[in-house]
């Protein structure tokens, strides 16, 4: 009688232990409650190693399933290779999670990288698109000095039709629009090319025009070997609008009508004897009125220049300046650009006159020689008056 008691109240705790342990799994998955799991796994505690739950001897097997449990919590240590344990459930857990995983991971590894490619394309391919609309229709010189960025080319075929040189009021005069060049002599030995692409109030400029320009034509420009070509536009922009252009310039709008003033100037002077003292006296002006005043004395030339840099002749001969800009292509990223014999010749900034001399071929002019008695001209200090 006494045993049955005891056995009684050892089932009683048995069951109480296993209804926590389902209560446990059940709120936390297929876990064990912490203190099952270390009996179940590890080293038994001292207190269950120690003394058994019940008195020693024989249990009589149960009939009940619930009686079979009760055995084998009390008598049966889990083993690991037992497709029931919790080992093997946590074990085919983790490789579900690990299937899964790969599973994301070689979808984010390979999908992904080409979703972003294919958006890199599309956003270049439309970008490209961008750049050759704009290309065709007024083309742009836009960037940082010392960078060297895409210059969209112009095809002078595709520009808008060349305005008439005469302005509406008819203010200028179409027969004296341009004078026509003296017949020169002549020259004896080769002719040396000079291409100079500039803004009218870059600083770079103004320092290249005042120091090397300016003194070098002045000391070599009698010779009549050298073709200089100046374009006023540098890093502009000009769009058609309205049988006309809205040109926007790098140091603002007053660089805009100082560049159509020296584009007026040499459309009617013609001669580089004229127009580059002329040009050295223009460079770096603060406006158009100051300018003009500064450079200019009465007469019919001052009159011509003076309301062709205030028309829309102006701003059609500064385009047509930037159409030769943009044939550069893309080496073009710096202002001034001096190209002397069809070669980009970055020594010149510093030195055109020597540049210049080192082509001279047989006879080589005696301002070249070296103990010259010529004087070297320096830059000029008194404005140019014309």
């Amino acid at each position: 009688m006494q045993d049955m008691s005891e056995r009684r109240v050892a089932e009683r705790c048995v069951d109480d232990e296993l209804d926590e342990n389902l209560a446990f799994r059940w709120i936390f998955g297929h876990q064990t409650r912490p203190s099952l799991q270390s009996d179940l796994f590890g080293p038994r505690r001292a207190e269950h190693s120690a003394e058994p739950l019940i008195s020693k001897g024989p249990i009589p097997p149960s009939p009940t399933p619930l009686g079979q449990k009760r055995h084998l919590l009390r008598n049966r240590r889990p083993s690991a290779t037992d497709p029931n344990s919790p080992l093997q459930s946590a074990a085919a857990q983790m490789r579900m999670s690990i299937v899964h995983f790969r599973h994301r991971f070689f979808v984010r590894q390979y999908v992904y990288p080409l979703l972003c490619l294919l958006l890199l394309i599309v956003l270049i391919r439309w970008t490209t698109d961008r750049n050759e609309n704009e290309k065709t229709e007024y083309g742009r010189l836009w960037h940082d000095e010392g960078k060297t960025d895409q210059i969209q080319k112009v095809n002078i075929e595709t520009v808008a039709t060349p305005l008439q040189p005469l302005i509406e009021e008819k203010k200028v005069v179409d027969s004296d629009a341009v004078r026509p060049a003296p017949i020169a002599k002549k020259p004896t030995g080769n002719i040396v090319s000079l291409e100079v692409y500039m803004e009218a109030q870059c600083p770079d400029t103004s320092a290249f025009i005042h120091r090397q320009l300016v003194p070098a034509w002045k000391k070599l420009g009698h010779l009549q070997r050298i073709n200089v070509t100046i374009v006023p536009f540098g890093k502009a922009l000009c769009k058609p609008h309205n049988e006309d252009y809205i040109c926007d310039c790098q140091h603002g709008p007053s660089e805009c009508d100082l560049n159509g003033l020296m584009n007026c100037a040499m459309e009617r002077l013609v001669q580089p004897r004229e127009y580059v003292p002329l040009i050295g006296c223009i460079q770096g002006s603060d406006d158009l009125d100051s300018a003009i005043a500064k450079c200019f004395s009465p007469g019919a030339d001052k009159d011509w220049i003076s309301q062709c840099s205030k028309s829309k002749r102006a701003r059609y001969l500064l385009a047509m300046a930037g159409q030769r800009t943009n044939a550069l292509g893309s080496q073009f990223n710096f202002v001034p650009w001096v190209v002397i014999d069809g070669v980009r010749n970055i020594d010149s900034f510093y030195a055109l006159e020597e540049n210049i001399c080192k082509l001279f071929t047989t006879p080589v002019p005696a301002e070249c020689l070296p103990g010259s008695s010529v004087q070297q001209v320096q830059a000029i200090e008194q404005p140019f008056r014309l």
